[in-house]
């Protein structure tokens, strides 16, 4: 009898084996798509973050540029003479100092117009405050960039 069971319970064990073995051969149906699913949940995930990072790289490329003209600008005040035209006072009514020609900068394959203007205070007859501000659009959106400079006279 011990013979008997033996063996039978030697073909059970082999016919389990082999149901589980077959199961266990390939994906169903349902776990590939499963998968899928999850998948291109990861992938639109991936998307979003990508473009949010691009939009921010653009708004840093055209901060870095502003703040360049910016600095373009004050070094320009610096090389004026104490009496230039352009370093002459703006009052509160008047139209502040424009950067002619308005520079147009090439921000990834697109032509961005920055506009750069500067207002004058006389603080002193040795002293000038310079306030420069440089604006410019980005998808509707507008954004400046300001500066203050100290413009003492040469003597």
């Amino acid at each position: 009898m011990d013979h008997v069971r033996s063996n039978s319970s030697k073909e059970g064990r082999e016919m389990i084996d082999k149901v589980i073995t077959k199961r266990q051969a390939g994906f169903t149906l349902i776990e590939m798509m499963i998968a899928l699913f999850i998948l291109s949940v990861s992938i639109l995930a991936l998307t979003a973050v990508t473009i949010t990072a691009m939009k921010a790289n653009l708004e840093n490329d055209a901060r870095n540029v502003a703040v360049r003209l910016t600095g373009e600008v004050a070094e320009e005040i610096y090389s004026m003479d104490f009496s230039a035209a352009k370093l002459e006072p703006t009052g509160v009514g008047d139209d502040p100092h424009v950067m002619d020609p308005v520079p147009d900068v090439d921000l990834r394959g697109v032509k961005k117009k920055f506009n750069v203007t500067w207002r004058v205070a006389e603080i002193s007859a040795t002293m000038k405050r310079v306030d420069i501000s440089v604006s410019y659009d980005i998808k509707g959106k507008t954004y400046t960039n300001r500066s203050v400079v100290y413009r003492p006279s040469e003597t």
